[in-house]
C-alpha cells in the first residue's frame, strides 16, 4: 500500500479528512438523538440524572458525598464511581452548557465527543500496530459503527472504560517503542482515569492476560524491552516519581470504597443477595452468570435480523460483516507474534464473558479474589471488539504485502477472492433474514480485493481505502440506522435548569416517588435534589438498617412514620444492639409515637427517661420559633432550637457512622435512634445544631483530586505541544 506518491502535508491532510469525515457521518446517522427525537436507552438515563446531580452540587459548591434524598439518605460514593466524577474531561459538559443553554443537550454532545476521544485513541494505537494509516482508518470505521456506536446512547459506561483503556495501550506501546516523558505523562493520566471510574477490574482483567500473553510470545525480547523501559525512567526521574505519586492519589476513592464496603453499614442487595463473602460487593456466581452473553449472543445474530435491535436490549453485538471476509480470506496467511498475541488476549476476554457455559469464569471466580466484586462480563465483549478488528487488520495488511508478489499465479487469487465471497454470500443467503446492505458489503469488499489483486490499485491506497470503507459503511450505516429508527421516540422532558439542594419537611406518599418511566428499581430513581418517600420494590442500595426496615418493618407504620423528617421525644428508651432485630423493629414501631428508642451497647443508664409518663412525640412539619432550618446541602444540615426543656431529636435520615453533630460548636454523640435514624439530645435554650457528613480532609482530597487530574491533562497537552504537535491532536504523528 504505497503512500510515496504523496507529500507529507498531503498525507496529514487526508488523515484529517478521513478521519474527521467518517465521524461526522457517524454524528449524521445518529442525529436524532440531539434533535430531541430519539430517547437513550438502556441505563442511559439513569446515568444522565446521576452525572447531572454530581455536576450541579459541584457547581454549588458541594462534593456529593451523601444523597438526603433517597432511601431515608445513604452514602453517594456507588453512583460517584460509576460516573468517574475525577476524569477531567467530564467538566467539558459545563462548556458545553453554556454554549447550547442546555444541560441534556451538552450532555449528548459529550457523549459523543468522548466517544470520538476513545476512537482516535484506537485509531493512534492502530497505526503503531499496523504500520499504515490507511489501514489503521479501515480499522477506526470499523469500530466506530460496530454496536460500540450504539451503546454511546445506551450503556454509555462501556465507554467509559473504553476510552481512556484504547489511549492507555497507545502511550504505553510508544513509552516502550519510542521513548519521551509524554508518553510516560499520557499512560500515567490514562491509568489514573481508570482507577477512578467505575470498577477497574475490566481494565485489570484486560491488561493481565495481556500482559501475561505478551510475556509468552515474546519471550525473548522482554530483557531489550524491559533495558529500555528502565533507561527511560533513570533518564525521567522526576517524572516518574510525579506520575508514581499521581497513580496512588488516584488509588484513594477505590480503597476507600473498598473499607466502606467492608464496614457493614452499606448494602446492595441486588448485588450482595446470596453471597457467600462477607464484602458487600462481591456477589454470587448465579448474580455474574446472568450478565454472560452465553444464549445471548448467538453465531446465527451476527448477521441475521439486524434490523430489529430497539436499543433497549442489554446486550447487542455487532462488528461490520467485512471482518469475517477478512479472515476468510486469510486463511492461509502465516500466524506471526503479533496475530498470536491478539488472537490469545480477544480468546480468553471472549470466554469469560461466556460465563458458567465453560469453566474458565468459575475458576477465576474461585481462584481470583476481585472475579467476585463485578458482573456485566458482556462490558468485556464490547472491550474486545478493538481487539478482534486489530486482529482482522493485521491479517488484512499480510494479505494485502503477499498479494502482489503472486504475479505468476494472479489468476489463482482472483479465483480464491471469488470463491471465498461467494461462498459467504451464499452462508448468508442460506442463513435468512440477512439484510439487502449485507450482501451490497460482501460485493464491494470483492471488488475492492479483486481490483487490488490484478494491480490496480497497487500504487492508488487513497482509493483502496475509500473502497474498503465503503465496504464496511455499505452495511455499518444500514445497521445503526435501524438502531436509531427502532429506538423509543423523545417523549419524556429530560431537560431540567441546574438543581440546587431543596428541603422539605415531609416527604412525598411512595406512590409519588420521582420514577424514569418504564424503567425499575435502582436504575428506575430519578436521581434529583428533591425528596422521594424513601421506599423501593427492588434493588435497594443504602444504609444495611434502612434497609432492614423496609424488609420487616409494618409497611403501613413505616410509611407514615419516614414522612416526617424531625421527630421530638420526651422519652427515650435504650435497646442493646445485640436485641434480636425483628423483636426490636416491631417494639419500636408500636410505640414510635411516644417514645424514643436508642441503640448503643455501652449508653448511659443517666439518659434514660423510661420511668416518665409518655407523651406524644412531636412531629415537626414546618419552621417556627423554636425549630428553624438555617442551612442545608447534600452532606450537611443546619438548625435553630429554642425548648424551654431538654428533648431528644430523631432526625429521620439514615444513621451512618460518618456523621458528625456539633452543638454550639461542641460535638455531640450522634445516637442510632429507632433503628435505623439520627438522633441528638437538645439543651434547653437556643442552640445552633449542626449535622455533617463526612471528614473535611476528604473533602478536600476529592476537590484536589478533581484539579489535580484537570491539571495532569494540561501537562499531558503541554508535553505533546513541545514535540509541536498540540493543536494537530496527535494524529498528524508519523509512525
Amino acid at each position: 500500500m504505497s503512500s510515496k506518491s504523496l507529500t507529507s502535508h498531503e498525507k496529514r491532510s487526508l488523515e484529517i479528512i478521513f478521519v474527521a469525515g467518517a465521524f461526522v457521518l457517524w454524528l449524521f446517522i445518529f442525529r436524532g438523538y440531539f434533535l430531541y427525537q430519539l430517547a437513550l436507552g438502556g441505563t442511559a438515563p439513569a446515568y444522565y440524572y446521576r452525572i447531572k446531580y454530581y455536576l450541579d452540587g459541584l457547581w454549588n459548591g458541594i462534593y456529593p458525598m451523601w444523597n438526603p434524598f433517597q432511601s431515608w439518605g445513604y452514602p453517594d460514593v456507588l453512583d460517584m464511581r460509576v460516573l468517574g466524577e475525577f476524569n477531567p474531561f467530564l467538566y467539558v459538559i459545563w462548556l458545553l452548557q453554556g454554549v447550547t443553554q442546555s444541560f441534556y443537550q451538552a450532555y449528548l454532545v459529550y457523549l459523543a465527543l468522548y466517544y470520538w476521544l476513545g476512537l482516535l485513541g484506537f485509531y493512534l494505537l492502530a497505526k503503531s500496530v499496523l504500520k499504515e494509516w490507511p489501514l489503521a482508518f479501515v480499522a477506526y470505521v470499523m469500530v466506530m459503527f460496530s454496536s460500540l456506536g450504539p451503546a454511546t446512547f445506551t450503556e454509555n459506561v462501556i465507554n467509559l472504560i473504553f476510552v481512556p483503556l484504547a489511549w492507555f495501550f497507545y502511550f504505553m506501546i510508544n513509552f516502550f517503542k519510542q521513548g519521551g516523558q509524554r508518553f510516560l505523562l499520557g499512560m500515567t493520566l490514562a491509568l489514573m482515569i481508570i482507577l477512578t471510574t467505575y470498577f477497574p477490574f475490566f481494565f485489570v482483567t484486560v491488561f493481565v492476560i495481556f500482559a501475561i500473553a505478551f510475556s509468552m510470545i515474546f519471550f525473548s525480547l522482554l530483557k531489550e524491552i524491559f533495558d529500555r523501559g528502565l533507561k527511560q525512567i533513570w533518564q525521567y526521574k522526576k517524572v516518574t516519581i510525579f506520575c508514581i505519586t499521581a497513580v496512588c492519589l488516584s488509588l484513594g476513592p477505590d480503597l476507600l470504597w473498598y473499607r466502606m464496603s467492608h464496614e457493614g453499614q452499606f448494602m446492595f442487595d441486588f448485588r450482595h443477595t446470596g453471597s457467600p463473602y462477607q464484602d458487600v460487593l462481591s456477589m454470587d456466581q448465579d448474580m455474574i452468570n446472568n450478565s454472560g452473553i452465553s444464549g445471548v449472543v448467538t453465531w446465527r445474530g451476527l448477521f441475521s435480523d439486524l434490523d430489529v435491535f430497539a436499543g433497549t436490549e442489554p446486550i447487542f453485538f455487532y462488528i461490520p460483516i467485512f471482518i469475517y471476509l477478512i479472515l476468510l480470506l486469510s486463511i492461509l496467511n502465516r500466524v506471526n507474534r503479533l496475530l498470536a498475541l491478539l488472537g490469545t488476549l480477544g480468546f480468553f476476554l471472549f470466554f469469560i464473558t461466556l460465563a458458567d457455559a465453560t469453566p474458565i469464569h468459575r475458576f477465576l471466580y474461585d481462584h481470583v479474589y476481585f472475579f467476585k466484586l463485578f458482573r456485566n462480563l458482556f462490558f468485556l465483549l464490547y472491550l474486545s471488539i478493538p481487539i478482534y478488528v486489530l486482529f482482522a487488520m493485521e491479517q488484512l495488511r499480510i494479505f494485502l504485502s503477499a498479494a502482489p508478489l503472486i504475479k505468476q499465479k494472479k489468476g489463482y487469487l482472483l479465483v480464491f477472492v471469488t470463491f471465498i465471497h461467494s461462498v459467504f454470500a451464499l452462508f448468508l443467503y442460506r442463513l435468512g433474514n440477512v439484510m439487502g446492505p449485507s450482501y451490497l458489503a460482501v460485493f464491494l469488499s470483492w471488488i475492492s480485493f479483486v481490483l487490488y489483486g490484478a494491480g490496480f490499485l497497487k500504487s492508488r491506497f487513497v482509493l483502496l481505502t475509500l473502497l474498503l470503507s465503503m465496504a464496511i459503511l455499505s452495511q455499518g450505516i444500514a445497521v445503526n440506522f435501524y438502531v436509531c429508527r427502532n429506538a423509543k421516540p423523545y417523549l419524556i422532558q429530560m431537560d431540567s435548569p441546574r438543581e440546587t439542594p431543596s428541603f422539605s419537611f415531609i416527604r412525598p406518599a411512595a406512590d409519588h416517588d420521582p420514577l424514569i418511566p418504564e424503567a425499575r428499581g435502582y436504575a428506575a430513581r430519578r436521581k434529583v435534589m428533591r425528596d422521594s418517600s424513601g421506599f423501593v420494590d427492588s434493588e435497594y442500595v443504602g444504609v444495611r438498617w434502612s434497609h432492614f426496615l423496609l424488609n420487616h418493618a409494618d409497611r403501613e407504620k413505616l410509611e407514615k412514620y419516614t414522612r416526617y423528617k424531625f421527630v421530638l421525644y420526651d422519652r427515650v428508651e435504650f435497646l442493646n444492639d445485640k436485641s434480636t432485630e425483628a423483636v426490636a423493629v416491631n417494639k419500636i414501631f408500636s410505640e414510635v409515637d411516644k417514645t424514643a428508642y436508642i441503640f448503643d451497647s455501652f449508653a448511659s443508664s443517666e439518659n434514660k427517661q423510661a420511668d416518665q409518663p409518655p407523651k406524644e412525640a412531636q412531629f415537626i412539619t414546618e419552621n417556627s420559633d423554636q425549630f428553624k432550618i438555617v442551612d442545608f446541602n447534600l452532606n450537611e444540615l443546619r438548625l435553630k432550637t429554642n425548648f424551654p426543656v431538654r428533648h431528644f431529636l430523631v432526625y429521620n435520615d439514615s444513621f451512618h457512622k460518618d456523621w458528625a453533630a456539633f452543638i454550639n460548636g461542641q460535638k455531640v454523640k450522634v445516637w442510632r435512634a429507632n433503628y435505623a435514624f439520627k438522633g441528638v439530645w437538645l439543651p434547653a435554650g437556643e442552640n445552633v445544631v449542626y449535622f455533617r457528613y463526612g471528614q473535611t480532609w476528604l473533602y478536600g482530597y476529592y476537590l484536589f483530586l478533581i484539579a489535580f487530574m484537570v491539571f495532569f491533562l494540561g501537562r499531558v497537552i503541554w508535553s505533546f505541544q513541545r514535540k509541536n504537535l498540540g493543536a494537530q491532536c496527535f494524529i498528524l504523528q508519523e509512525n
